[in-house]
Order: C-alpha cells, then sequence, then structure tokens
C-alpha cells in the first residue's frame, strides 16, 4: 500500500508514511487531517480509500504546581509571590493569577501584598494560576497560605511631667500604638521603680 497524509486545512502534504505524529509545526487545533492508502496490483489497476479526522486541543499541563512564596509566618504586609510552570503541546501557554479570600478577589498578578482590608488573622489567601493556550483551552492550579497575627506596637511613650518631681507630685502617663491588623487592643499601665523594679501603680496616673 502506498500512505498519503494530508492537512486539508491547509493543503500541506505531511508523509507518506503509514503514521504520522502530529506537532504544532504541522497542525493546528481544528484543521483536518487525511491519510489516503492506494493499493496497486501487477496489471496496474488500483483502488484507494481515505479517512480523515479533526484536531482537538489538548489543554495545558503543569509541569510544576502553584506555589506561594514565603508558606509560613505571613502577616499583613507581608509580600506573597505566586509561581508555576506549564507546557502545552500547541505551544507555550500563557499564565494569569487571581488572588482571593474566600470566595472574592483581592489582586491579580504574581505578587500580592497582604492587606488588613483584605483579610482578618487566620484567613486563608489563595493564588490561582491560569494557563490558557492558544485555542483557548485552560488549565489552573492554586496554592493557599493561612494569615497569621501581628503583635501591636508601641511607638511612643511620654511621662508628665518628665522632670524630677516631689512626693505629692501627680504623673500621668500617655502613649501611641499600631496594630498592623487593625484589630481592637487592650492595654494596661504600670507603674515601677527605676532600680528595685518594684510594682508601684496600675494605672495610668501615679499619685
Amino acid at each position: 500500500p502506498i500512505y498519503a497524509w494530508k492537512n486539508n486545512t491547509t493543503g500541506a502534504t505531511l508523509g507518506g508514511a503509514s503514521k504520522l505524529i502530529l506537532n504544532s509545526s504541522t497542525s493546528s487545533s481544528g484543521d483536518e487531517i487525511q491519510c489516503t492508502v492506494s493499493f496497486y496490483d501487477n496489471h496496474g489497476a488500483y483502488v484507494q480509500d481515505a479517512a480523515a479526522v479533526i484536531v482537538f486541543n489538548d489543554p495545558p499541563v503543569f509541569d510544576t504546581a502553584a506555589q506561594i512564596s514565603p508558606s509560613s509566618n505571613v502577616k499583613v504586609g507581608t509580600s506573597l509571590t505566586c509561581s508555576a510552570v506549564a507546557s502545552d503541546t500547541d505551544g507555550t501557554p500563557t499564565l494569569s493569577y487571581s488572588w482571593t479570600v474566600g470566595s472574592i478577589e483581592v489582586s491579580t498578578g504574581s505578587t500580592y501584598v497582604v492587606s488588613a482590608s483584605d483579610i482578618v488573622v487566620g484567613d486563608n489567601v489563595m493564588c490561582t494560576v491560569i494557563a490558557t493556550d492558544a485555542g483557548g483551552e485552560a488549565a489552573t492550579s492554586s496554592d493557599d497560605v493561612t494569615v497569621l497575627n501581628s503583635s501591636p506596637v508601641i511607638t511612643d511613650v511620654e511621662m508628665s511631667p518628665s522632670s524630677q518631681q516631689y512626693n505629692d507630685e501627680t504623673f500621668s502617663c500617655s502613649f501611641t500604638y499600631t496594630d498592623a491588623d487593625a484589630d481592637a487592643v487592650t492595654y494596661t499601665v504600670e507603674w515601677y521603680t527605676t532600680f528595685q523594679g518594684v510594682l508601684l501603680f496600675t494605672g495610668e496616673e501615679l499619685d
């Protein structure tokens, strides 16, 4: 038998062997590929028959699944990076990214800085990587991390009056603080002697 392979969509001749391996240089999704077989006898008589198939698009495949870095000790203000590697028989797929908290998308792109306006402590932040090929087929891969609590930070402490005073003076203590998670903060003010470290009083004013 004589074999003849042809891409009916492009008109290109593809080969004359009994088998044909398709690749992105010889066919695209939706192309019609035809195989024609011819038989000849010793007197020159022949018969032909042909069959054709449509090339379907394979979705991309993730060679390396989505991964968020860092994967631990994630807090408000942490810069996260999402990475993945995907391939496709029809060519290199395009990667896009979606960061979500629950069902809400909070960012796109390969990086995201955790924001107190997007999360509460204990939430999971998920990155989904979408790999899309030229034919529109897509595949996804996801990873997630848990947001931990950030400790409050005292930014300033002042005592009034600040200079040496008599024993009958009243002292007051004021301070400012921040909390990255925007949590409600409770506090106590304790007064100690400088040298012995003895607790004198608990409260914002010391008489």
